[in-house]
């Protein structure tokens, strides 16, 4: 866990760096090279706790992963400036899954087949995150995925795979509870990227949640990611009637979204338009946002410069210090997802007793929330945090704990 902010004697600093120095070489390390992104994977002796990391540092998924890995490595420094685990330094061993499932999986496997790994860890993509893990359990190795949210991962791997962020059924049902409770919309139109897994789960327990709430969905519509216009899907939108009181755009990516939400915007239609944490990238804090209004999307935490939370105000420092950018939410993300880990290797004392210290973990504190593991589930139960976009700038509406969740 995270030091409370106690003074740290200087000399003693030096000699944590000096150890560190010695150590330089296993405290972190990133195996690319090979097709699978990978290369043969040492075993070391026993004065490491070693933890493995699978993240697409370059294709279409960089941009969640690159700052969740980011936030993962920034974990496992400080817990290491901290003593490590029970005295042993904690070891990353990091792979460059490139956006690419045959890498993804080849690099889980070889991770998993070290022998010395007990837990890996990464990936915001379930199209991803599920081949890795099973790949992982094949040879009897948990994963954590920090942001995949499809809560139907843990019943695709029994007993291995665990969230260590909120459900999409949790976040689509936030969403619903606030365009139905206080937005008071009564009609829908959900449009949906149906070559996706993601957006398609979310796209769902929206509309079951919005329906158990008396609302009506006019219309559920899809495009693909490869299109490049959407003429026919703004049509049946004007041919609705009435017209809808809220359209939820369910895609992958802000950069898949922003298109159709322009579009839309184009014909005329000034509805709010809501959809997930996919929205959630960190352009949106770099002009990303220009020329969009009226936006809801749900996502895992705000890092509010002008925050008085104090464990955030030290990680944004911290981040920003180390990366010269602004923590960014799924940055969050991969940071508590390394402390959740580093805490269920610690607690039993032993890292092969690592679903007995999961199981351990309530009332956690992180950057991106408090969150709780409860009975055998290995999704947590977490807050949701709702943003707008309102004249190209991001506002926080709140925080949300929605009432009922559809199941996975």
């Amino acid at each position: 866990m995270k030091s409370s902010g106690a003074q740290i004697h200087p000399v003693l600093i030096i000699l944590v760096i000096l150890v560190a120095v010695v150590l330089a070489g296993c405290i972190s390390s990133e195996k690319t090279g090979t097709d699978s992104g990978t290369l043969s994977i040492q075993k070391p002796g026993n004065e490491t706790v070693r933890i493995g990391a699978i993240y697409n540092l370059e294709g279409s998924e960089a941009t969640f992963d690159v700052p969740s890995m980011q936030g993962a490595k920034l974990a496992v420094k400080e817990i290491n400036l901290q003593g490590g685990i029970k005295g042993k330094p904690l070891e990353l061993v990091l792979i460059n899954g490139k956006s690419n499932t045959s890498a993804v999986v080849a690099g889980a496997h070889e991770l998993a087949g070290s022998g010395t790994i007990p837990v890996i860890i990464g990936l915001s993509n379930p199209d991803h995150a599920l081949p890795a893990a099973r790949a992982a359990a094949s040879q009897n190795v948990y994963f954590v995925t920090s942001g995949a949210t499809s809560p139907r991962l843990p019943q695709q791997v029994p007993g291995y795979l665990y969230l260590a962020c909120m459900g999409d059924n949790t976040q689509a049902a936030a969403g619903a509870e606030y365009a139905a409770g206080i937005l008071k919309a009564k009609n829908a139109y959900i449009l949906y990227e149906s070559d996706k897994q993601y957006p398609t789960l979310l796209a769902g327990y929206f509309m079951t949640r919005f329906l158990e709430l008396n609302g009506t969905v006019q219309k559920v519509d899809m495009f693909h990611s490869t299109d490049t216009g959407f003429s026919s899907q703004v049509a049946n939108l004007s041919s609705l009637f009435p017209q809808p009181d809220i359209i939820f755009v369910s895609a992958e990516a802000w950069a898949d979204a922003k298109p159709v939400i322009g579009e839309v915007r184009n014909a005329g239609f000034t509805m709010p338009i809501m959809g997930g944490d996919g929205y959630d990238a960190p352009m949106l804090l770099t002009g990303g946002a220009a020329g969009v209004d009226n936006v809801y999307f749900t996502t895992h935490t705000w890092f509010d410069p002008a925050t008085t939370n104090k464990k955030q105000q030290d990680f944004m420092a911290r981040y920003e210090q180390e990366y010269n950018s602004s923590a960014v939410p799924f940055a969050g993300l991969g940071y508590d997802t390394v402390m959740i880990v580093a805490e269920a290797v610690r607690s039993p004392g032993s890292p092969a007793r690592f679903s007995e210290g999961m199981a351990n973990i309530t009332h956690y504190t992180g950057v991106t929330g408090n969150l709780t593991y409860t009975g055998n589930s290995h999704i947590p139960e977490k807050m949701v945090t709702l943003m707008k976009i309102q004249n190209s700038t991001l506002v926080h509406i709140g925080d949300f704990m929605p009432v009922k969740v559809p199941s996975p």
